[in-house]
């Protein structure tokens, strides 16, 4: 974790723990003033409110790039660290289906051959010529 998300957490963990400090005593005091229905006082939703989302904004902070070994290394260099940016390239979606292309297959046909696309119809009377041929 990067010093900002440590300290984010930490004054996340701060504001959380001390609004629930607050409401207890806010309700303690609500008791032995006998409030039928209290209310929250505003400040202490804020602050877990506040709180909440420096938490999230923490967690958010404290991501880091993945890095691997490498699998094969020659024996003269050391392992050199792989980190995402070097491996994880995006692929078009024409180069992943240069084989597809080549030999006339359809890369959506997962959808377009769906049942609820194909016309029944002209597949039978495609099918009948086929035997007739």
């Amino acid at each position: 974790m990067s010093l900002l998300s440590t300290v984010t957490f930490y004054v996340s963990l701060l504001l959380i723990g001390h609004a629930g400090f607050s409401s207890f005593e806010f309700h303690q005091l609500a008791k032995k003033i006998n409030i039928s229905d209290p209310q929250l006082p505003r400040d202490i939703k804020y602050e877990s409110y506040l709180g909440l989302i420096l938490f999230i904004i923490s967690a958010f902070l404290a991501f880091t790039k993945l890095t691997y070994l490498p699998l094969r290394y020659d024996n003269q260099s050391t392992k050199q660290v792989l980190s995402q940016g070097q491996y994880l390239k995006e692929t078009p979606f024409n180069k992943a289906t240069n084989v597809d292309n080549m030999i006339g297959n359809d890369a959506n046909g997962e959808v377009n051959f769906m049942t609820s696309f194909i016309d029944i119809s002209a597949k039978r009377a495609q099918f009948k010529k086929s035997l007739s041929n």
